[in-house]
């Protein structure tokens, strides 16, 4: 199962690369899996969703990225999120916008494939955010946030559903222009996805089982 923590444990986000679960609710696990889509100056209008490594440098990283963010089947999604940020320089510093270059009315969205729901969706075979969140304007992806979540979560059946940044047209469900971006370090759109797991079941090393008592002790 995964590595689990208890609410008092719980005071940053999950670890997705190390696959942190928090027992919130006795009997559940519950997972916040997240990631970032790098736009280039290469442009593409398909994009993976990137679980980074803790080793931060580029020419020494022992443990490698997870080069895609996967649904498993069981999983129980509730939530779904993408944020667009400022881009930085070299240097760290934060630039004004996103500085990805776009066609107006196009549209980003995290999404399991390009025709999930144009307004978002939660189901067994597909996930996908509101497109109308992220509509390019003014040649560039606008900074900011957009949560998609459901009251009942929906299990994932079938087959894993690997998350990917999409660029669709106005309508959401097609695919638009390419995109790019001016920063020199590339520009990232973050994604992730809330779910839950049926927990372990306790062990006899989770119980008070009484010590055997045999004839003659006391």
């Amino acid at each position: 199962m995964a590595n689990r923590i208890y609410p008092g444990n719980y005071v940053n986000i999950l670890d997705a690369y190390k696959g942190n679960a928090v027992a919130a609710i006795p009997g559940r696990q519950y997972f916040q899996t997240h990631g970032y889509a790098k736009i280039t100056g290469t442009p593409a209008n398909q994009f993976d969703i990137v679980i980074p490594s803790p080793d931060l440098r580029q020419d020494d990283k022992p443990r490698l990225d997870i080069p895609q963010l996967i649904v498993p089947v069981g999983a129980r999604v509730y939530a779904l999120g993408i944020r667009v940020t400022d881009a930085q320089d070299n240097n760290q510093n934060n630039l004004v916008g996103s500085k990805i270059i776009g066609t107006n009315n196009d549209r980003l969205k995290i999404a399991s494939a390009i025709n999930t729901t144009a307004t978002g969706q939660i189901a067994a075979t597909a996930l996908g955010t509101n497109s109308a969140a992220v509509v390019i304007a003014g040649g560039t992806a606008p900074v900011g946030p957009s949560r998609f979540s459901v009251i009942t979560p929906v299990e994932v059946t079938g087959s894993p559903l690997t998350l990917r940044l999409f660029v669709t047209n106005n309508t959401g469900t097609a695919a638009g222009s390419n995109i790019s971006s001016s920063a020199v370090g590339g520009s990232y759109v973050i994604a992730d996805v809330c779910w839950y797991i049926d927990d372990d079941v306790p062990t006899r090393e989770d119980e008070r089982i009484p010590y055997a008592v045999y004839s003659g002790q006391s």
